[in-house]
């Protein structure tokens, strides 16, 4: 099985026992830029060919002939890895590539890489028939980031310690932090149509929600301490105007906690602002930080929006009902 595009520069296919010469000789000849990042593959090439299967898969990109460089002894442009193949449910797999002296930053492995990702999404059996492909990148590998996003991949987080990468530093802390990217066959328009989905903006859950409450409750903490869980920003309203506030709201991509004494007067001036911002106030939780014993002075000078779902907070909280509420918080926005 090859794959290849009419008028393209490379050929891809699956790695064979008659590689590893050529391969070897890849590999050694681009040391110094791999190992930048990763592992130089080296000591896994005598058993390569037989660790293929069903959970692993490794492709080759074999730059066309009028590209061979004839002093580089090789013409393998790049080494692609699927790996951890789920299927079933799942339907995934995680990639990985090097490029390889002196074809790399030509756009070679781009190109190879694309059409690995369309014969990852293709519908058995003329593919592997999965759902999704994921990958990860150390935060200062720039190259490596851009390439996924030309092909449409998108940002999904950051995982300290994700990968134990040994070879970068002291073997017994090798563990490395990463930028987790992912494309899914629904946002893969096919090799062939790349700028319909190259650098696309990332998409982003919004999550907004109220820590209302009066000056001397918990309220300040309560919405910092939210926020960091959010991730997302907290926006107080003793600190901006009224117009601002809801300004800065709509421009966030993430949302924001808003935290603030609300009575109930302040109903329609916080409807009007979460709607011109996107958000539908019935959806958006109110936490409310009450003082002292029910009746007390937090009851007569906060009120409720008695709009959207609300908790109702006393005191300071501690991590597990921190986090308890800021799941409830997430759960009713997805």
């Amino acid at each position: 099985m090859a794959l290849s595009r009419p008028g393209g520069r490379v050929r891809v296919a699956p790695v064979t026992a008659g590689d590893l010469p050529a391969l070897t000789t890849a590999t050694e000849a681009s040391l110094q830029r791999i190992t930048q990042w990763g592992p130089s593959g080296l000591d896994s090439l005598p058993t390569l060919v037989a660790d293929q299967g069903q959970s692993r898969l490794t492709f080759l990109v074999h730059v066309h002939t009028s590209l061979r460089v004839a002093a580089a002894g090789h013409g393998i442009a790049a080494r692609i890895n699927l790996n951890s193949i789920v299927r079933g449910r799942g339907s995934t797999a995680t990639l990985g590539y090097d490029a390889f002296d002196p074809y790399a930053g030509r756009g070679l492995l781009r190109e190879g890489l694309a059409l690995v990702v369309d014969h990852a999404f293709a519908r058995e059996p003329d593919g592997l028939g999965l759902h999704r492909l994921e990958a990860g990148v150390q935060p200062g590998n720039e190259r490596s980031a851009l390439l996924l996003r030309s092909l449409g991949f998108q940002p999904e987080g950051f995982s300290p310690r994700l990968v134990w990468v040994p070879t970068l530093g002291d073997p017994a802390d090798g563990w490395r932090d990463h930028d987790r990217f992912a494309l899914t066959r629904e946002d893969w328009p096919g090799s062939a149509h790349l700028p319909q989905v190259a650098y696309r903006a990332p998409v982003r859950r919004r999550i907004g929600c109220v820590v209302n409450g009066p000056e001397h409750s918990a309220r300040d903490g309560v919405a910092t301490r939210l926020a960091v869980e959010l991730g997302v920003p907290v926006l107080r309203r003793a600190w901006l105007s009224d117009d601002v506030l809801f300004h800065v709201l709509a421009e966030s991509p993430c949302g924001a906690v808003i935290s603030g004494c609300f009575t109930d007067s302040d109903e329609a001036w916080a409807r009007a602002g979460w709607t011109g911002a996107g958000y539908d106030l019935a959806r958006v939780p109110e936490v409310r930080c009450a003082l002292g014993e029910p009746g007390g002075e937090g009851e007569r000078t906060a009120y409720r929006l008695g709009v959207g779902p609300r908790w109702e907070v006393r005191g300071e909280l501690d991590d597990r009902e921190l986090a308890a509420l800021a799941v409830r918080i997430a759960a009713g926005q997805r």
